[in-house]
């Protein structure tokens, strides 16, 4: 049987709305004593991702069908797009300072994991600019950037006003 919209309505309602998913903010803690203000980057974040979570299993027959057990949890690696100024691209240098703290770009040796992990938080807001609590698992998450996207550029686009 379908739902009605005054029925849709009132679920809604009830759950006091639904999430507004253009209002949030990304704050990176324990800076790394790098030239740009990570504080900034909360500023310029367009695009973020909740991180995902998978769960690990592996196949077992006792006695029967097949059935997966699962044994341990992994997350998917969350994406973020930042928009660049025109101070010098200050938000790319930021995270490629941050890739040559982990790997040192000449002599190639590797930090310590403790001495390039920075927590990320996530925070979603309500219509009422309140910030709504996120499951935990997506707070205060040790991060690292495995990968900057190269940053397309070319003549036939066009620049904001």
């Amino acid at each position: 049987m379908p739902i009605s919209i005054s029925e849709f309505r009132t679920k809604i309602n009830l759950n006091k709305s639904v999430t507004p998913v253009n209002r949030f903010e990304v704050r990176f803690k324990n800076s790394l004593n790098q030239t740009y203000n990570p504080e900034n980057l909360s500023f310029f974040c367009e695009i973020a991702e909740l991180p995902g979570r998978n769960l690990l299993t592996t196949e077992e027959r006792m006695y029967g069908p097949i059935r997966k057990i699962a044994y341990g949890s992994s997350y998917v690696e969350t994406n973020m797009t930042f928009l660049c100024t025109n101070n010098g691209m200050l938000e790319k240098r930021y995270f490629d300072e941050w890739m040559d703290n982990i790997i040192h770009p000449t002599s190639f040796d590797t930090n310590y994991y403790e001495n390039y992990t920075k927590e990320i938080d996530l925070s979603i807001f309500t219509e009422t600019n309140c910030a709504a609590p996120i499951p935990s698992m997506y707070v205060d998450a040790q991060k690292v950037p495995p990968t900057l996207n190269t940053i397309h550029i070319g003549r036939s686009g066009s620049s904001p006003s």
